[in-house]
């Protein structure tokens, strides 16, 4: 078999994207961010019944309980749980993020098909080689969280054309497993709320019963350890003003806003079924 067609074969071809991406990141040293994670894996795996109540040096010379960070420690018993076994090293903790950025890879290329794109391979390429992409391969939240709301994607298209209730379950599932990675799944668990009202599939309301329920029994749980909520009561970030945040937001908002008139097209065309996170990759493909 000639190269050229060995690897036109799809899972060839995320294989050797993840391979590269994994390559060139596996001995990478601990960053910033990834130390409090570890320091927060750490505590946990020392007290695994109260994992805010860890002592971690951030921002101040002073420790602080890890309840005044925003983060919720699903990742950190995950990276706790593989540090029990295989100790806290560079190599295992790249390899938890590579098996999410497989997983991001994978669940985009099936979106791709789902959507019936063109070339969902060159797709394919164009994330796992952006740069941004490339770069996020440290120990934090960044590559888990992506991997997860584009597997939760997929599922809901899926589900949109095959009326199975484990397509939307597996989606709701996704989505609660990154809530308590990071809260800012919060809002995509509300669009998909909207989405079933949309669509007057309001049977599919009940399955987000289950981050509902979770989170009550979250707070709950942050009441017994440290008598408060972490969801609902985390301290406003200091870091900048709201001028210095505005102007960030309009900045940003002015480098993506000119593609809106691309998203628009598919509205007045009344194609809101096909409206996805690859419209736009689409056009220029």
């Amino acid at each position: 078999m000639k190269l050229q067609q060995y690897f036109q074969k799809p899972i060839v071809f995320i294989l050797t994207i993840w391979v590269f991406l994994t390559a060139i990141n596996i001995e990478k040293a601990f960053q910033m961010d990834d130390g409090f994670h570890m320091e927060a894996a750490q505590h946990i795996a020392e007290e695994p019944l109260r994992p805010m109540s860890g002592m971690i040096r951030w921002d101040n010379d002073e420790p602080e309980p890890m309840h005044h960070a925003n983060q919720p420690p699903l990742l950190f018993y995950m990276i706790a749980g593989l540090a029990t076994v295989f100790g806290f090293n560079e190599v295992v903790m790249h390899l938890l993020i590579a098996a999410f950025s497989f997983l991001a890879l994978y669940w985009f290329y099936k979106a791709c098909v789902l959507l019936k794109v063109k070339r969902p391979l060159l797709l394919v390429a164009l994330l796992g080689l952006c740069p941004a992409f490339v770069v996020s391969q440290n120990v934090m939240t960044d590559v888990p969280i992506m991997a997860l709301m584009i597997g939760a994607f997929y599922y809901l298209l899926l589900s949109s054309t095959r009326q199975e209730n484990r397509n939307t379950l597996m989606a709701i599932v996704l989505l609660t497993i990154g809530l308590f990675i990071k809260y800012s799944v919060l809002p995509v668990l509300a669009a998909v709320a909207l989405l079933f009202l949309l669509r007057t599939e309001y049977k599919k309301l009940l399955w987000l019963l289950i981050p509902i329920a979770l989170i009550a029994l979250w707070t709950v749980w942050n009441f017994w350890e440290f008598g408060g909520s972490h969801l609902f009561a985390r301290r406003p970030g200091t870091r900048s003003t709201l001028q210095d945040r505005a102007w960030t937001y309009f900045s940003a908002l002015g480098c993506i806003a000119s593609f809106g008139c691309l998203f628009l097209t598919y509205i007045i065309k009344k194609k809101r079924e096909t409206m996805s996170f690859t419209s736009l990759p689409e056009y220029f493909c």
